[in-house]
């Protein structure tokens, strides 16, 4: 090989190292993905999040988590009490790719009513009378049947 074409193939590698070769030709963004596992929980129960990407070169991650991220992975969401949105933007030579999921919470069932209920007297003969008393906290009505 002479020194000129010695130069030219160390031109050559050089601009293909850095995905210049061929006129006009981009690198392409990374492409990424992201999901998580269940889409929908309980309050107070996490989900997993899983991700990968090709062609990143890094990732971070924003929303209801924070930080360098692997260009694949996944972790826990930590116990959730409000829908939370996880977003990882993943970067390479060709620029960068962002997915965000959202993690739905249910919302907690509402108490039972309490009910308290007392005759007086507790003990009556045929024909007597009794007074019933009673209370209900969490209850919008109440109604009475029987005799």
């Amino acid at each position: 090989m002479t020194r000129r074409s010695v130069k030219r193939a160390f031109f050559v590698a050089a601009i293909a190292s850095l995905g210049m070769l061929g006129c006009g030709e981009e690198l392409a963004p990374p492409a990424v993905t992201l999901s998580v596992d269940p889409p929908v929980v309980a309050a107070g129960a996490a989900a997993t999040l899983r991700w990968s990407s090709t062609d990143a070169t890094s990732c971070a991650a924003t929303g209801a988590w924070s930080g360098a991220r692997p260009v694949a992975g996944s972790q826990s969401t930590g116990a959730l009490v409000a829908a939370s949105s996880f977003t990882l933007t993943c970067t390479g030579d060709g620029g960068s790719a962002t997915r965000t999921v959202t993690v739905e919470v249910e919302r907690a069932p509402a108490a039972p009513p309490i009910v308290s209920l007392s005759a007086s007297p507790t003990t009556l003969t045929a024909g007597g009378a009794a007074t019933l008393t009673w209370s209900a906290n969490g209850a919008a009505t109440c109604t009475a049947t029987g005799a």
